[in-house]
């Protein structure tokens, strides 16, 4: 069963992943599709309420992403905008960024990921955590091995 061009959450291979329901599913940013989830997955996993009644497909949901970057005059706000969509739902971020390389990594990497650092205090968002609740620990350099298949091809 496809939605969006991926695959529903179901519940076996939900329960061998000890996924949560409701307000802790939609904070696993793995497992978040927004906006992607249908009316009956928002029942099994009891995300009635939570999610606004609409219900997109991945393709909508990057479509209205790219609108709210493009109304954005600023590289700094765009990276705040795509740092927000990541720590939200980690699928659409990557697609995203898959999508359009060359018009994304210079959003999240260099040069504005400088200006991120240079006005760290400024802009500070809380900090991104495993889903133990440990932090994500010490930044790793981004290598071709660690890179998303998605982004290899384009380098």
């Amino acid at each position: 069963m496809q939605n969006g061009g991926m695959q529903l959450i179901n519940s076996r291979r939900a329960s061998e992943a000890h996924i949560s329901t409701g307000l802790a599913l939609l904070r696993r940013t793995g497992w978040n599709k927004d906006l992607a989830f249908s009316h009956e997955e928002r029942r099994q996993w009891k995300l009635c309420g939570l999610l606004p009644a609409a219900v997109e497909t991945q393709v909508m949901q990057l479509d209205r992403v790219r609108v709210q970057l493009d109304m954005m005059p600023d590289p700094v706000l765009k990276y705040l905008v795509l740092r927000d969509l990541r720590d939200r739902n980690e699928r659409l971020f990557f697609q995203l960024c898959a999508a359009s390389p060359e018009e994304m990594l210079p959003l999240i990497y260099t040069p504005t990921i400088g200006t991120i650092c240079q006005r760290f205090s400024e802009l500070y968002r809380f900090p991104r955590v495993r889903p133990d609740g440990c932090p994500a620990g010490r930044p790793q350099v981004l290598t071709a091995a660690r890179m998303p298949r998605g982004l290899r091809r384009h380098g």
